[in-house]
């Protein structure tokens, strides 16, 4: 497998000049973020060009600025323009993308001041504020007990689902990508300061904020005593219940589901919002977000094993519960159903091996994003699929013909849309903001084109490791 990534940083430096919403900032830095622990986990590697300037100085920039932008209800990155209610943002889950890299900033401050009455207890404030309002002031749908049974969710699974919209109870499947990541980072950091643990660079005055959240519980709408075990299930639960909503027969998944109408929404509807149509960026975030969440699981176990064994047994007790191994039972069968009915439609001598932007409808214009945030997500399982151990038990059961197959489909769709970058690091042809109606360029494109290098390098690196 050819590296041919000489073309990353340009992809950084195109994602970096764009402007961005809040969802758009976490994204690019979920894409930054993995990187620098890809760099840390591999300072030797060749497999990646060396950025020029140190990622961690973009990830401090974004999530401060996502703080400092944070509107009256605690939601990240949507006060625009000194309006204080971030009523220029109206969705919930997307203000929580950008929060497994404060999660990692926070781990990497060191509690003194950077700046005026700027400590780190500025940014776990922001943390807890932001899954305080997920979990107290965001509208959500109540699910039937006869729907919540037919989703083979374990009982005691989440009675209400979250909605991705303010206004309006709705759930689009973007928010698999931008929420239940967001709360699996924090219910880990809470599990980490229940234990009072000194983890990257925090200092003594960071330790004693975490001991005076030591016995902090969250309620929930439902007034569910809230515990890091219960809101990683919650997590899991989410993804889950989004995908119930939206998923069909087919594997492919529908854009937007109607709370109220208990219905996914029909055309006609506003260009960008695609109703029951298996819009394929929206297919991307789904299965995209699946991996996020694993990997955040993935990457907390490198963090503690060499480290913490009391903090590690009782992530592995989490995991041994018969619930959670349900849980990802149901979550496993969502992703891998979605995975081959997404790739069941992509000809690799058509349309220059790209996907259409409604994945079912040929008529639709061809487009880059899906195919590099397919490419990454596969890239993604495989690597966890040769590194980790503590997760084996809780990644789909496949087979290596099958793993043989979605790579060669990973590497195909990488080609395709690598010919699609420009000579400035543009990926060409995606479905393009603002309005995601037309082929052009995106943020988002520029970040999985980030993702989807990284995945493939960690891949790479795991098969180098497992060679020697």
């Amino acid at each position: 497998m050819a590296q041919d990534t000489e073309h990353f940083p340009l992809l950084v430096a195109a994602m970096m000049s764009n402007q961005r919403s809040s969802w758009e900032n976490g994204t690019a830095a979920q894409a930054l973020l993995e990187y620098t622990q890809f760099i840390h986990r591999n300072p030797k590697q060749t497999t990646l060009p060396t950025l020029s300037t140190d990622p961690m100085v973009y990830l401090y920039g974004m999530v401060h600025d996502a703080v400092l932008r944070r509107d009256s209800q605690g939601r990240l990155g949507t006060r625009l323009n000194g309006d204080d209610s971030g009523s220029g943002d109206g969705s919930t889950w997307d203000s929580a993308c950008i929060g497994p890299v404060l999660w990692f900033v926070i781990q990497h401050l060191d509690g003194d001041a950077h700046g005026p009455g700027e400590k780190a207890e500025w940014f776990i404030e922001a943390f807890e504020d932001m899954m305080t309002y997920l979990l107290e002031k965001a509208p959500t749908m109540n699910m039937p007990k006869h729907q919540l049974k037919q989703s083979n969710l374990p009982d005691g699974c989440d009675t209400s689902v979250i909605s991705h919209t303010t206004d309006r109870p709705q759930l689009w499947i973007d928010g698999v990508y931008m929420g239940p990541p967001f709360m699996a980072a924090y219910a880990l950091w809470s599990l980490q300061r229940s234990q009072a643990l000194s983890i990257g660079k925090i200092k003594d005055k960071l330790l004693e904020v975490a001991h005076n959240f030591n016995n902090l519980v969250l309620q929930s709408h439902s007034s569910t005593p809230r515990t890091w075990q219960t809101i990683l299930n919650s997590s899991l639960d989410q993804t889950a219940l989004y995908f119930f909503c939206l998923q069909f027969p087919t594997g492919l998944l529908g854009h937007v589901y109607d709370c109220s109408m208990r219905c996914l929404l029909d055309q006609p509807l506003p260009p960008g919002i695609y109703g029951r149509d298996s819009w394929g960026t929206g297919n991307g975030w789904a299965v995209g977000g699946v991996l996020r969440l694993y990997n955040i699981l993935h990457q907390f176990f490198l963090q503690i094993s060499p480290h913490e064994p009391s903090l590690l047994q009782e992530f592995k007790e989490w995991l041994a519960l018969e619930a959670t191994k349900q849980r990802f039972k149901v979550v496993n069968e969502n992703l891998l159903d979605a995975l081959n009915g997404i790739l069941s439609h992509h000809k690799e001598a058509e349309a220059d091996g790209l996907f259409h932007n409604v994945i079912d409808e040929p008529d639709t214009f061809t487009e880059t994003n899906l195919a590099q945030m397919v490419s990454a997500t596969i890239y993604r399982l495989l690597y966890l699929y040769r590194d980790d151990h503590i997760l084996a038990d809780c990644l789909p059961k496949v087979d290596e013909e099958w793993k043989g197959k979605v790579l060669k489909k990973a590497e195909c769709l990488r080609n395709a849309a690598r010919r699609k970058v420009d000579k400035w690091g543009f990926v060409r042809g995606a479905c393009s903001s603002p309005r995601f109606d037309r082929q052009g360029t995106s943020t988002e494109a520029q970040a999985w084109a980030v993702l989807m290098e990284v995945a493939r390098a960690d891949y790479l690196q795991g098969m180098d490791s497992k060679s020697k």
